[in-house]
């Protein structure tokens, strides 16, 4: 049986040699390159585990200042450290061995992970908050725009607006089908990184909005053909702002098994079991067993 990856043994064995790398570096006082070496590992895990975030350079570089920030913050621990016990003679690479090997790990088992996004989602909207301007009720992360052309851009700026207009108890497809559907015929699936990087935010409005969307017959298939209904299927287990949200989006992860949806696009059964969807978890690995019985998974 496969070890969840949310037990505690799964998660201190991948977090312990993460962070002890830096920890290591900084109490044997090795030289600020392996510092930036170790800021390069944590980057990697990140942008694996986030990638869905990565969709223009103003994510790409608070991914990259979380990660210098953090791994500074621990190395300088491990300075301190040594102030007080001296410094070990270890090995440079060490360290680098240590951490490395845990970003493979951690790269590797919370790829699509929903819990592990909360911690840097904050850490995230803080810079996002220093860096931006005032809006009241929100805005809009361009970086998400900037390849679409001007329609489609004002497309969904023009969608979210709306979303927002609406009374916070109009959660329900009588006021968002309207919004979607003209969304959707003016922007495509053009309009689906957009309106991902928009969810997740604390607005049931937008979340179910986002369910909605992909319900359509041609972009749910045209996401289950490119892999990226991996994202769809990540929110749809860990959305909690509203139940119709969630039960929308439980819906489209058992209509997309129904289209031959690949597995790896799909939560890990465990982790769903850990969540209480064991009916879910069900399907799922029987949704795989079949498709490895007839040889069609990669």
């Amino acid at each position: 049986m496969p070890l969840p990856r949310y037990s505690p043994f799964a998660v201190l064995a991948y977090a312990l040699p993460l962070y002890a790398g830096p920890l290591l570096a900084g109490w044997a006082r090795h030289p600020w390159a392996s510092a930036a070496a170790l800021v390069a590992l944590f980057l990697f895990v990140m942008a694996v585990t986030r990638r869905h975030m990565l969709t223009g350079w103003a994510a790409l570089a608070g991914l990259f200042a979380v990660q210098v920030l953090l791994v500074g913050a621990i190395y300088g621990l491990g300075v301190g450290l040594g102030v007080v016990t001296g410094a070990p003679a270890l090995p440079v690479w060490l360290p680098l061995a240590l951490t490395g090997a845990a970003s493979v790990w951690g790269a590797w088992i919370y790829r699509r992970a929903p819990e592990m996004d909360g911690l840097l989602d904050n850490a995230l909207s803080a810079l996002d908050g220093m860096a931006s301007r005032d809006c009241p009720g929100g805005c809009v992360d361009y970086s998400a725009l900037e390849g679409l052309a001007p329609a489609q851009r004002a497309a969904v700026e023009t969608a979210l607006a709306d979303l927002r207009a609406l009374p916070g108890d109009k959660v329900n497809a009588g006021f968002i089908d309207p919004i979607v559907q003209e969304l959707e015929g003016r922007a495509g699936v053009s309009a689906f990184e957009a309106l991902l990087e928009e969810t997740e935010m604390g607005d049931a409005r937008i979340d179910f909005a986002f369910m909605r969307y992909v319900a359509s017959p041609a972009i749910r298939r045209r996401l289950i053909e490119t892999g990226e209904f991996g994202d769809v299927s990540r929110i749809a287990v860990s959305c909690d702002t509203a139940p119709a949200a969630r039960a929308e989006g439980i819906g489209l992860i058992y209509t997309a098994m129904d289209e031959g949806v690949h597995p790896l696009d799909l939560p890990e059964p465990d982790d769903l079991r850990e969540m209480g969807e064991a009916a879910l978890a069900d399907a799922i690995a029987e949704h795989t067993a079949k498709l490895d019985a007839g040889g069609e998974r990669d």
